[in-house]
């Protein structure tokens, strides 16, 4: 079953003007106010459960059996969520909040398990940019993940499986959050400043005293890094990096290439007595 796109509707009999989403089947159709809190679940056309001063829903679901999931906000400048599922008596089968805003949901044609992403969370790291998947009746949160191809248009649920859609592709994960179609996931390369700051942090334990295979390790990865797209400030304290790992290594020919290089790409880098005494060391 795959999430079903919002239709804009207007219910005047029931005073709900907002957004709706039926069921596969036809039979229910939930409908939601984007302004007044209120939400009403119909079966046949028929309101069977009418919530208000509930949440600002921002997205909701159906199964075929009535089972409804809603997400959304006590208030729009909230910075956390809320998942409610419930069935067509009003009673709440499971509810979660999550420190993000929550970008789409969906529920199986049974309406065993949900599911739903986050995003642009700014209080939670462990929050942002996720997918969850719920077991409604174990009452748990079965895994929650980052897809590398990021946000999924919408969900198809299957005994043991999840299906995520990315407009015409597609890719398969457990529910425990298990990728199961690895060949489909692009490789993510590591982003350089990221490895850049790294090594910069731990930097400070090297000295002329190290061990030479640390020292090597250390110019191997800043080696690396001066082939990579970055800015001239960042160039010129690679090459620092590699003149001073140079003289720690004994090259003092190959220091002074690098530091010429670190001042040539940034000349305030602060190796220029450095480059006189090697100068002058080397005639």
């Amino acid at each position: 079953m795959k999430a079903k796109e919002p239709k804009f509707i207007v219910l005047e009999k029931y005073d709900i003007t907002g957004h709706c989403i039926y069921s596969n089947n036809k039979t229910y159709m939930l409908a939601w106010d984007l302004s007044e809190n209120s939400l009403v679940l119909l079966k046949n056309k028929e309101p069977v459960v009418n919530f208000s001063n509930l949440l600002l829903v921002s997205n909701g679901d159906v199964s075929d059996n009535g089972i409804a999931i809603i997400a959304g906000v006590k208030n729009r400048e909230d910075k956390e969520s809320e998942i409610l599922v419930f069935n067509e008596k009003g009673i709440m089968l499971f509810s979660r909040h999550v420190k993000a805003r929550i970008y789409n949901v969906g529920i199986s044609t049974d309406g065993s398990f949900v599911a739903f992403q986050t995003f642009n969370s700014m209080i939670s790291e462990e929050d942002d940019n996720k997918l969850f998947i719920a077991d409604i009746k174990k009452q748990e949160i079965l895994s929650r993940f980052h897809c590398p191809l990021n946000w999924a248009d919408c969900y198809q649920f299957f005994d043991n499986k999840i299906r995520l859609f990315f407009g015409r592709k597609s890719i398969d994960y457990s529910f425990y959050g298990e990728c199961l179609e690895n060949k489909k996931i692009p490789e993510e390369k590591e982003n350089p400043f990221d490895v850049f700051y790294d090594l910069e942090e731990k930097y400070s334990i090297i000295s002329e005293k190290s061990k030479k295979t640390d020292i090597e390790d250390f110019y191997q990865k800043y080696l690396q890094l001066s082939k990579e797209k970055m800015t001239p400030y960042t160039y010129g304290c690679i090459f620092r990096r590699l003149g001073e790992l140079s003289l720690y290594l004994g090259d003092k020919n190959n220091a002074l290439t690098y530091f010429e290089k670190a001042t040539e790409l940034y000349p305030g880098i602060g190796v220029k007595k450095k480059i006189l005494s090697l100068k002058n060391e080397l005639g």
